[in-house]
Protein backbone atom coordinates (compact mmCIF):
# COMPACT_ATOMS: atom_id res chain seq x y z
CA UNK A 1 0.00 0.00 0.00
CA UNK A 2 1.44 3.70 -0.83
CA UNK A 3 1.34 5.72 1.74
CA UNK A 4 -0.68 9.21 0.81
CA UNK A 5 1.39 12.55 0.56
CA UNK A 6 1.11 14.07 3.97
CA UNK A 7 -0.89 17.43 3.85
CA UNK A 8 0.37 19.79 6.84
CA UNK A 9 -2.21 21.09 9.12
CA UNK A 10 -4.38 23.77 9.21
CA UNK A 11 -2.12 26.52 10.74
CA UNK A 12 -3.79 30.27 11.83
CA UNK A 13 -6.10 31.68 8.60
CA UNK A 14 -3.72 32.93 6.06
CA UNK A 15 -4.11 36.26 5.49
CA UNK A 16 -5.09 37.74 1.82
CA UNK A 17 -3.60 40.65 0.41
CA UNK A 18 -5.68 43.46 1.13
CA UNK A 19 -6.58 45.17 -2.33
CA UNK A 20 -5.17 48.37 -3.21
CA UNK A 21 -7.72 51.78 -3.40
CA UNK A 22 -6.95 55.15 -4.50
CA UNK A 23 -7.89 57.32 -2.63
CA UNK A 24 -9.08 61.12 -3.64
CA UNK A 25 -5.87 62.63 -1.86
CA UNK A 26 -3.42 60.49 -3.18
CA UNK A 27 -2.10 60.46 -6.71
CA UNK A 28 -2.07 63.04 -9.90
CA UNK A 29 -6.17 62.40 -9.86
CA UNK A 30 -6.35 64.25 -6.32
CA UNK A 31 -5.69 67.10 -5.05
CA UNK A 32 -3.76 68.96 -7.86
CA UNK A 33 -5.84 68.27 -10.43
CA UNK A 34 -8.98 69.81 -7.47
CA UNK A 35 -6.72 72.58 -7.53
CA UNK A 36 -6.23 72.88 -11.14
CA UNK A 37 -9.81 73.16 -11.68
CA UNK A 38 -11.63 74.82 -9.03
CA UNK A 39 -8.90 77.86 -9.46
CA UNK A 40 -10.13 79.56 -12.77
CA UNK A 41 -13.79 78.53 -11.42
CA UNK A 42 -12.97 81.02 -8.30
CA UNK A 43 -11.31 83.66 -9.89
CA UNK A 44 -14.07 83.96 -12.79
CA UNK A 45 -16.55 84.25 -9.65
CA UNK A 46 -14.26 86.88 -8.06
CA UNK A 47 -14.06 88.80 -11.69
CA UNK A 48 -17.44 88.33 -12.15
CA UNK A 49 -18.51 89.67 -8.67
CA UNK A 50 -16.20 92.89 -9.06
CA UNK A 51 -18.22 93.92 -12.15
CA UNK A 52 -21.05 94.07 -10.71
CA UNK A 53 -19.88 95.91 -8.04
CA UNK A 54 -18.27 98.29 -9.99
CA UNK A 55 -21.34 98.78 -12.28
CA UNK A 56 -23.48 99.53 -9.21
CA UNK A 57 -21.33 101.94 -8.32
CA UNK A 58 -21.59 103.63 -11.13
CA UNK A 59 -25.18 103.31 -12.71
CA UNK A 60 -28.30 103.81 -10.65
CA UNK A 61 -31.26 101.51 -11.75
CA UNK A 62 -34.15 104.05 -12.11
CA UNK A 63 -38.64 102.63 -11.26
CA UNK A 64 -41.61 104.16 -12.51
CA UNK A 65 -42.18 104.70 -8.53
CA UNK A 66 -38.88 107.24 -8.43
CA UNK A 67 -38.65 108.45 -11.55
CA UNK A 68 -39.91 111.85 -11.23
CA UNK A 69 -37.62 112.22 -8.22
CA UNK A 70 -34.29 110.33 -9.28
CA UNK A 71 -34.58 111.98 -13.17
CA UNK A 72 -36.92 115.13 -13.79
CA UNK A 73 -36.41 116.62 -10.10
CA UNK A 74 -32.68 115.69 -10.03
CA UNK A 75 -29.95 119.18 -9.60
CA UNK A 76 -27.49 117.30 -12.15
CA UNK A 77 -28.50 116.48 -15.54
CA UNK A 78 -29.64 112.92 -15.77
CA UNK A 79 -28.60 110.07 -18.80
CA UNK A 80 -30.88 107.16 -18.96
CA UNK A 81 -30.44 104.52 -20.60
CA UNK A 82 -33.55 102.65 -21.48
CA UNK A 83 -33.12 99.13 -22.15
CA UNK A 84 -34.74 95.50 -22.25
CA UNK A 85 -32.93 92.82 -20.43
CA UNK A 86 -33.38 89.78 -23.23
CA UNK A 87 -31.56 91.79 -26.16
CA UNK A 88 -28.10 91.40 -26.87
CA UNK A 89 -27.62 94.67 -28.44
CA UNK A 90 -28.67 96.88 -24.72
CA UNK A 91 -26.47 94.43 -23.26
CA UNK A 92 -24.04 96.21 -25.53
CA UNK A 93 -24.80 99.68 -24.47
CA UNK A 94 -25.09 99.10 -21.08
CA UNK A 95 -20.81 98.44 -21.23
CA UNK A 96 -20.82 102.10 -22.82
CA UNK A 97 -23.11 103.87 -20.28
CA UNK A 98 -20.71 102.42 -17.52
CA UNK A 99 -17.96 103.78 -19.39
CA UNK A 100 -19.72 107.44 -19.35
CA UNK A 101 -20.66 107.46 -16.01
CA UNK A 102 -17.19 107.18 -14.94
CA UNK A 103 -15.84 109.88 -16.80
CA UNK A 104 -18.96 112.28 -16.16
CA UNK A 105 -18.81 111.37 -12.48
CA UNK A 106 -20.26 114.23 -10.51
CA UNK A 107 -20.90 116.39 -13.40
CA UNK A 108 -23.49 113.51 -14.54
CA UNK A 109 -26.35 111.47 -13.05
CA UNK A 110 -25.62 107.84 -14.95
CA UNK A 111 -28.21 105.04 -14.65
CA UNK A 112 -30.52 102.40 -16.24
CA UNK A 113 -34.27 101.67 -16.51
CA UNK A 114 -35.59 97.71 -17.62
CA UNK A 115 -38.76 98.99 -20.10
CA UNK A 116 -39.72 95.42 -19.24
CA UNK A 117 -39.99 96.28 -15.82
CA UNK A 118 -41.28 100.02 -15.73
CA UNK A 119 -44.01 99.68 -18.53
CA UNK A 120 -45.53 103.44 -16.89
CA UNK A 121 -42.30 105.40 -17.90
CA UNK A 122 -41.97 103.47 -21.10
CA UNK A 123 -46.13 104.75 -22.17
CA UNK A 124 -44.66 108.17 -20.72
CA UNK A 125 -41.65 108.39 -23.32
CA UNK A 126 -43.19 107.37 -26.18
CA UNK A 127 -41.94 106.16 -28.92
CA UNK A 128 -38.82 104.52 -27.99
CA UNK A 129 -36.95 101.92 -29.43
CA UNK A 130 -34.43 99.61 -27.65
CA UNK A 131 -31.81 100.64 -26.77
CA UNK A 132 -32.76 104.72 -26.28
CA UNK A 133 -30.36 106.86 -24.35
CA UNK A 134 -31.81 109.87 -23.16
CA UNK A 135 -30.49 113.33 -21.12
CA UNK A 136 -32.93 114.87 -19.16
CA UNK A 137 -31.72 118.48 -17.87
CA UNK A 138 -33.96 120.38 -15.01
CA UNK A 139 -36.36 117.89 -15.89
CA UNK A 140 -36.96 118.45 -19.71
CA UNK A 141 -35.59 115.53 -22.37
CA UNK A 142 -32.59 117.45 -24.06
CA UNK A 143 -31.28 114.80 -26.30
CA UNK A 144 -32.42 111.10 -27.08
CA UNK A 145 -30.40 108.50 -29.47
CA UNK A 146 -31.66 105.22 -30.01
CA UNK A 147 -29.54 102.14 -31.38
CA UNK A 148 -25.88 101.27 -31.15
CA UNK A 149 -23.75 104.03 -31.00
CA UNK A 150 -20.06 104.60 -30.13
CA UNK A 151 -19.14 105.36 -26.56
CA UNK A 152 -17.04 108.50 -27.89
CA UNK A 153 -19.90 109.75 -30.19
CA UNK A 154 -21.90 110.11 -27.27
CA UNK A 155 -19.72 111.43 -25.30
CA UNK A 156 -18.85 114.47 -28.03
CA UNK A 157 -22.63 114.82 -28.26
CA UNK A 158 -23.59 114.95 -24.29
CA UNK A 159 -20.40 117.36 -24.47
CA UNK A 160 -22.35 120.36 -27.24
CA UNK A 161 -25.81 119.34 -25.84
CA UNK A 162 -25.21 120.02 -21.90
CA UNK A 163 -22.47 123.76 -23.21
CA UNK A 164 -26.20 124.77 -25.00
CA UNK A 165 -28.27 123.77 -22.57
CA UNK A 166 -26.05 125.57 -19.87
CA UNK A 167 -25.99 128.60 -21.93
CA UNK A 168 -30.09 128.54 -22.11
CA UNK A 169 -30.17 128.22 -18.63
CA UNK A 170 -27.93 131.24 -18.14
CA UNK A 171 -30.33 133.35 -20.58
CA UNK A 172 -33.45 132.59 -18.52
CA UNK A 173 -31.74 133.15 -15.40
CA UNK A 174 -31.11 136.24 -16.39
CA UNK A 175 -34.12 137.12 -17.23
CA UNK A 176 -35.97 135.45 -14.30
CA UNK A 177 -33.85 138.16 -12.28
CA UNK A 178 -34.64 141.45 -14.38
CA UNK A 179 -38.31 140.95 -13.92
Amino acid sequence: MSALPQVPAPTAVERQPEPVVLRDNTGFLGWPLALILLLPMVLLAILAWRRARSRKLTLEEFRDATFAQDVLHSELPVLVHFFRAWSIADQVVIAQTAILARHNEGRLKVGWMDLDKSPETARYLEPLESPSVLLFVKGRKVYQRGGLFQESDLQKDLDRVMAAAGNEWRRLAEHGKRD
